[in-house]
């Protein structure tokens, strides 16, 4: 998650990112990808399906912006206010709460601005485009329709399967699963309704 997450916006900080989420997909080898590291396509989350999280309208939509290289910075010449979410959507839930999808595959979004969409229709595909170092969705829930301006809203999913885990460090003094994801140990998934999906939680779905 992203509660450290502190943006500089026409000189006032912006803490929209306080309750977001980037989803990566973790692979059989328990890493979030196989074969080349610099190669989108090698991430088990690239070009998967984005589903809208609930019913609402559209009121923005960039479609256009560059993938990046993986593992690689994106280049800060390249970075904007409007472009730090890469290819994205916001979406108006109603009650003065909208939700950001960002990072997508340019052209793979498939909603204009003012399109009504349902729970779980399809919006686009999941890239790497932005301020973003390999696949993944990055997702939040905010007061107002600007990506990063407003104020930053918790939200709950659901259902989902909660996987425990440890880790097994080994002679691998390095126990973070962001860093290592192959020392993660998974138990038995728990069924949980209603949920926030915290920092380091690994879920089914």
């Amino acid at each position: 998650m992203h509660r450290r997450s502190l943006i500089v916006i026409d000189g006032e900080l912006s803490i929209t990112e306080e309750f977001a989420v980037d989803w990566v997909k973790l692979g059989q080898n328990r890493a979030t990808f196989s074969g080349d590291p610099r190669n989108n396509a090698s991430y088990f989350a690239y070009n998967q399906n984005v589903l809208a999280a609930a019913g609402g309208r559209i009121v923005e939509v960039a479609n256009n912006i560059a993938e990046n290289t993986p593992n690689q910075p994106p280049n800060p010449d390249d970075l904007e206010v409007e472009t730090l979410p890469g290819n994205h959507i916001v979406e108006d839930f109603g009650d003065g709460r909208y939700a950001l999808y960002a990072h997508m595959i340019p052209g793979s979004i498939l909603v204009q601005k003012g399109d009504v969409v349902a729970p779980a229709q399809l919006l686009g595909r999941l890239g790497n485009s932005g301020n973003s170092t390999q696949p993944h969705l990055h997702f939040h829930v905010m007061d107002g329709p600007q990506p990063l301006g407003p104020r930053g809203v918790p939200f709950q999913i659901a259902r989902w399967l909660r996987v425990p885990y440890q880790i097994i460090c080994g002679s691998n003094t390095n126990c973070d699963p962001t860093e290592d994801p192959t020392n993660l140990q998974p138990g038995t998934p728990v069924r949980v309704h209603q949920q926030a999906f915290m920092n380091l939680d690994l879920g089914r779905f």
